[in-house]
Formats: C-alpha cells, sequence, structure tokens
C-alpha cells in the first residue's frame, strides 16, 4: 500500500514522496498535472457560459425592438418635399379695410398692422423645426406698414389690404428605429414679406 505526502514549493509544484513497500522514493513535479486540471475547468467553465449567452444574443438579433438598448435610437423628424411660391397674396390674411359713407368718394389705409405668420405642424413636430428647415422665422406675425388710398366707391364697398409674402408647401416625415416611417399630408405655411395688396371687394 502506498502513501502520498504532498507540500507546495515555491515554483508552484507539487513534491510527492511514494511510501510504502516499495523500496525507493521517487520525487513527482505535478505542474503539468495542475495546469492540465485548471485548463480543463477554465474550457467547461466557458463552454456554459457561452451555451447560456449564445441562444439569447441570437434571439435579440432577431428582434431589435428586444434589445435592451432600442430606446438609444431616437425618433427623427424631418420637412421634406418643400417647394415655394414668392409674392403671393394672402387672402386668409385681411389685415384692415376701410369704407366710404357716400357714393362717389375715396377712403385711406395709413398704418402700421401685423400680418400673420402660418405654419402648419404634423406628427409631432415643432413650429420652429418647421420653419427652420422652411428657412423662415418662427414668430406669429410680422409688422408691415399699409398706406393705400381707395379709387372712388360705393357705399357698402370695402377697401381692403392682404398682405404680400411667400407661400411654401411640403410634407413631415417621422422615422423610428424599427418602425415603418410615416408621412404627414401636404401642408403649407406663409410667411409675410412687408409688402401690402389692397383690392375694392
Amino acid at each position: 500500500m502506498y502513501h502520498a505526502v504532498g507540500e507546495w514549493l515555491t515554483h508552484r509544484s507539487v513534491y510527492v514522496t511514494l511510501t510504502g513497500h516499495s523500496e525507493y522514493s521517487s520525487p513527482i513535479r505535478g505542474t503539468m498535472l495542475f495546469r492540465s486540471a485548471k485548463r480543463s475547468a477554465l474550457a467547461v467553465g466557458f463552454a456554459a457560459v457561452f451555451a447560456l449567452v449564445a441562444p439569447l444574443s441570437a434571439s435579440a438579433a432577431d428582434d431589435p425592438l428586444n434589445q435592451p438598448n432600442v430606446g438609444a435610437y431616437p425618433t427623427v423628424l424631418s420637412v421634406i418635399n418643400i417647394s415655394r411660391a414668392n409674392n403671393v397674396v394672402n387672402y386668409g390674411n385681411r389685415i384692415i379695410y376701410c369704407g366710404v359713407g357716400t357714393t362717389g368718394t375715396s377712403c385711406t389705409i395709413s398704418n402700421t398692422y401685423s400680418a400673420s405668420r402660418t405654419i402648419a405642424t404634423s406628427l409631432g413636430i415643432t413650429r420652429s423645426a418647421v420653419a427652420g428647415s422652411l428657412s423662415i422665422s418662427d414668430s406669429y406675425s410680422q409688422s408691415v406698414g399699409v398706406t393705400c388710398s381707395s379709387p372712388p366707391m360705393s357705399v357698402g364697398q370695402k377697401f381692403a389690404a392682404y398682405p404680400y409674402g411667400t407661400r411654401l408647401y411640403y410634407q413631415v416625415k417621422k422615422a423610428t428605429y424599427g418602425y415603418p416611417d410615416q408621412y404627414s399630408g401636404n401642408l403649407t405655411a406663409f410667411s409675410p414679406n412687408g409688402s401690402i395688396y389692397c383690392r375694392v371687394e
């Protein structure tokens, strides 16, 4: 019967002495055995971890919305398909008008007024974002100086002032990661340029 007695040495080997009925004792260096066992343990550990992680990664790749960092992809709103018409009269924004009390007489408009700036929005985009894309101000009005004199008019007629400006046409696109793009309908904006058109109505 053999007995093994071992002790750690400074160079991380095991010194083993076999005692018993044998007529000799032999020092056995256990470095190779120790390191082989260590490598086997590490290999088993890595295999177990890979087996757990690999299926999860494949599942996440199949459905990007299940990825934990999906919130890092923002919704992007943009203004597209922009076109414009310059020096257009905005008949939807009558600034001021005057009339006469006697047929055959005239009236005059002379003052500073405010002309409205309209900007349509959709799909959550802000007024200022649309204005920036259209290269116009996002303020709601613009001061315009009006000086117009009417021709002779009849009682009941009106002499009205309307703003000149730029009419813009566009759409809004909404792009969200993992979802189909969305598009608004056709939108319009009007930006007054400070000029006035007057007419008899």
